[in-house]
């Protein structure tokens, strides 16, 4: 389980770039204060972050299924 203080660290030891991804689901909670621990870190992210080569989560992720999802608006 994941707390605040690892979230926080997760994902600045991914430096991803903060106006490429949000951070979604029990995570977001955790870091709202909503509640204490999380199992994973739900993200979301701009096309142009999913579509690059590198895909940098993948080197920071446990069990990363990287696939472009359908958005509907």
């Amino acid at each position: 389980m994941l707390s605040k203080e690892e979230i926080r660290c997760l994902l600045k030891d991914a430096a991803f770039d903060r106006d490429e991804y949000w951070v979604t689901s029990g995570a977001a909670m955790v870091l709202y204060g909503i509640k204490e621990l999380t199992p994973d870190i739900d993200l979301g992210c701009t096309s142009p972050m999913a579509d690059r080569p590198d895909r940098p989560a993948a080197e920071h992720a446990r069990d990363l299924e990287m696939r472009k999802k359908p958005i509907w608006n």
